[in-house]
């Protein structure tokens, strides 16, 4: 499966890439936690590597186009929430006895989905996609006016843009809805992972993009202030 993923992902075939890792994850749920063989312990670190190199969906911007992943508008997104999801609360494994670099991997694959997801987010995406509408409304009287669209051809063209303008909100309302159930998943992750150990948090925390002023009221709204949080606020 590995293999596969990494084939569809230099042949950017994006939206069967998605499905397949989906498919992958899927399967984990069903798995026996208690039998678990090392190839497929690697295979599932495989899985979470390419999940979180992968690149997200882009929009097309040609109004007379259909994106190309039209059928799977959040699929992306929803692969790697379910990836973050798996690496934080999945058994400790080990490969070979060794329970230190799985345990890295996954701090490090879960802080690059989160630099991702919160660089993807757009606050001012609704006054953008306000602006673009406006914009695409002059062009298309515009048009019009030259004889350049019939009817038909206009209608067509308005849906296809509000469909990409309805698809670009809901995907910045997917990142904006679960980033911070991402962020407790990642903060529960590293102290269960690293506990007391300030340096390593920190470390993956800055991976995720977060600076050192951003810390404390990171934990504010995730793990909250305890005796297992304090010596991060230092």
């Amino acid at each position: 499966m590995a293999f596969q993923l990494n084939t569809l992902l230099e042949e950017g075939k994006l939206e069967e890439f998605y499905q397949s890792a989906s498919r992958e994850l899927a399967k984990i749920d069903d798995e026996d936690e208690q039998v678990r063989d090392m190839e497929r312990i690697q295979s599932r670190l495989w899985v979470f590597y390419y999940v979180a190199a992968a690149p997200f969906f882009q929009m097309e911007e040609k109004p007379d186009e259909m994106i190309s992943w039209s059928h799977s508008r959040l699929l992306d997104y929803l692969t790697k929430i379910s990836a973050v999801r798996h690496m934080a609360y999945s058994r400790n494994d080990a490969i070979n006895g060794d329970t230190v670099i799985p345990t890295i991997l996954r701090a490090e694959y879960c802080a690059r989905i989160i630099k991702d997801m919160r660089l993807s987010y757009d606050p001012e995406s609704e006054k953008k996609q306000q602006k673009k509408g406006e914009e695409f409304m002059a062009d298309s009287r515009n048009l019009m006016n030259k004889k350049k669209l019939d009817f038909l051809q206009l209608q067509r063209r308005e849906r296809l843009f509000q469909y990409k303008l309805s698809t670009a909100s809901k995907r910045n309302d997917m990142v904006k809805n679960n980033i911070q159930l991402l962020e407790e998943d990642f903060i529960a992750m590293l102290l269960r992972s690293f506990p007391g150990n300030a340096a390593k948090i920190k470390k993956y925390l800055k991976q995720a993009g977060y600076l050192n002023k951003e810390i404390p009221p990171l934990l504010d709204r995730t793990a909250g202030r305890t005796p297992k949080t304090a010596f991060l606020y230092k």
